[in-house]
């Protein structure tokens, strides 16, 4: 029996040893962990039973009292506690392989943070626990998602259907988006490589871009006009675009296109509507007033003498009276047409009102003998077309045989000026005091006006 109590001492010694190794190591566990700057967790039975301050820190606890004995699930988002469940599980089976995840924690004041989560089987406090090490990658997820945002955005950009983007090194195109092909007509990818060249109606135009373009992107600031592209099949479009450098080493440039035809052709119609007569499409008295100035100045300049002739229709009204006003604007349309047919393409032809039309010539003579007579060959010259037969086929009339022939003449007063020695409103008035004189001796006349004699 004394050998039996000498084994069994030996052993109840080796017992107390080992426990006290396990306790010492265990308080060097501790030790060890309360130091580390990763938050660290041991739990057991689903509570946790040790945290590191780091992982007090971690979820916002005062001190671990806040946490030991609380359940770990407590801490887990909803949408990962299935996870964890089935993670705490194996990891309770020895030698499990548990690689770590990312993980969803809820710290005390119920916000959510970003972690990844390792955890190991262990020996604690002599039973089987599972120790946990956590890492805060909050600001990384943040910092991921707000890339994904930003890039999510970015290839919106690229791939909308209305600006077009394109990248150009040394005025060749590496680069374009859909928007931009689609645009002006090239087939996906047909485009890369090519010369930007190619979009540019003329070598002027396209010198012209670049003259204006580069000194401006050189100096790092932006570059905005608005131009004429050529498309594949030879039709012109307006686009606005922008350019700026995005590599001044490499010659790489980014531009946008925005295709503003239809803006422009608009602004076209509201320029026509503002210049132009809207039924025979000749200027109007605001073009008109524009062109007149712009002659006395270069006669200013030159001394040549330019003319201005007064028109009124002399059998107008009755026609308007007898058929209505479709057969009348019939009339006017094709009065417009002979007029612009009796003068050069460098003169204006504008109507002014009713049956009014205004005639000027620019560049006769530094004579004003000479201008007088040639502005009234051109008057009389006008006199004649307009005198001739008017046949008129209105859409009430679609038998030929209901046509309306009408004779119209014109009483023209014809002014001679040079340079700015009198206003405009003055040698508008002395051409409307001329055709009046013609209506006076007869009408289906022309008057040169003549200043009052001096006595």
């Amino acid at each position: 029996f004394a050998q039996l109590r000498q084994v069994n001492a030996t052993l109840e010694q080796q017992v107390l040893d080992r426990t006290r190794a396990l306790h010492v190591s265990e308080q060097n566990f501790r030790a060890l962990v309360a130091w580390m700057p990763e938050p660290m967790a041991v739990h057991r039975g689903g509570k946790f039973i040790f945290v590191n301050p780091a992982a007090c820190q971690l979820f916002g606890a005062p001190s671990e009292c806040e946490l030991l004995g609380t359940d770990v699930l407590a801490r887990v988002h909803p949408n990962y506690r299935d996870v964890v469940l089935k993670r705490i599980a194996h990891a309770q089976q020895e030698h499990a392989e548990n690689p770590s995840i990312d993980e969803k924690l809820i710290r005390l004041d119920g916000s959510v943070l970003d972690v990844e989560v390792a955890a190991v089987p262990i020996d604690f406090d002599g039973a089987p626990a599972v120790q946990v090490a956590m890492h805060d990658v909050t600001e990384k997820k943040h910092a991921q998602r707000e890339l994904e945002r930003l890039m999510r955005e970015q290839q919106a950009v690229l791939n909308n259907e209305l600006v077009g983007i394109v990248r150009v090194i040394d005025r060749r195109v590496v680069w374009a988006n859909a928007a931009f092909e689609k645009m002006l007509g090239y087939a996906p990818g047909q485009s890369h490589g090519t010369p930007t060249r190619q979009n540019y109606p003329s070598d002027d135009a396209y010198q012209a871009l670049g003259a204006a373009a580069y000194p401006i992107l050189a100096a790092g600031k932006i570059f905005r006009t608005q131009i004429e592209q050529v498309r594949q099949d030879g039709s012109m479009i307006w686009v606005d675009i922008s350019g700026t450098v995005l590599n001044a080493t490499t010659n790489e440039t980014l531009w946008t296109f925005s295709d503003i035809t239809e803006h422009k052709q608009a602004e076209n119609v509201v320029h026509e509507q503002a210049f132009h007569d809207a039924l025979t499409q000749l200027p109007n008295r605001r073009m008109l007033g524009d062109r007149l100035a712009q002659v006395m100045a270069s006669s200013q300049r030159s001394g040549i003498y330019g003319a201005l002739m007064f028109l009124d229709l002399d059998n107008f009204k009755p026609l308007n009276d007898r058929h209505g006003h479709e057969i009348g604007d019939l009339l006017l349309m094709e009065v417009a047409r002979r007029l612009r047919g009796c003068v050069r393409e460098m003169d204006t032809v504008a109507r002014i009102g009713g049956d009014e039309f205004v005639v000027l010539i620019s560049e006769l003579s530094t004579d004003s003998i000479a201008s007088q007579s040639q502005s009234l060959i051109i008057a009389e010259k006008i006199r004649l077309s307009l005198k001739q037969p008017y046949v008129l086929l209105g859409h009430e009339q679609p038998d030929a045989t209901a046509r309306i022939e009408h004779h119209c003449t014109a009483s023209i007063g014809v002014v001679v000026f040079k340079g700015q020695t009198e206003s405009q409103d003055a040698v508008l008035e002395q051409a409307d005091q001329a055709m009046y004189q013609a209506k006076a001796a007869g009408r289906n006349m022309v008057r040169l006006y003549e200043p009052p004699a001096l006595t």
